[in-house]
């Protein structure tokens, strides 16, 4: 069982990605916003954070600050706009996550990231 850290502005997302992951055996923190992410990171840590491309502070911002405080926490970006993927400020990216309704991507690739990692 990993801990894992949900970033996403939207509460629809959060909910939906910590239902999944929960029942996928995991223990599952979700935060709207970067900052309380940040501060929830460098005092309780966190073995993997899924991260929204587009929120406040973005998640460009939010990858930079958690590569300066753990280069080696793994970060799964997930975005529904097209694009990032390409971008480069989001090379530090472990994985990248379409967001689609269909959850059944995110526990294999959530579980395929720990693998590497661990």
């Amino acid at each position: 069982m990993a801990k894992i850290l949900i970033v996403d502005d939207e509460a629809e997302w959060r909910e939906a990605y910590r239902e999944c992951l929960t029942d996928a055996g995991h223990s599952v923190i979700a935060f709207g916003n970067g900052h309380e992410a940040l501060k929830h990171i460098e005092t309780h840590g966190c073995d993997l954070v899924v991260l929204d491309v587009r929120m406040s502070p973005s998640g460009r911002e939010v990858l930079r600050s958690i590569r300066r405080i753990r280069p080696d926490l793994p970060v799964v970006v997930a975005s529904s706009y097209a694009g990032y993927r390409d971008d480069p400020d989001f090379r530090g990216a472990a994985a990248f996550l379409d967001k689609s309704p269909r959850m059944s991507d995110l526990p294999q690739v959530v579980q395929a990231v720990l693998a590497q990692d661990g």
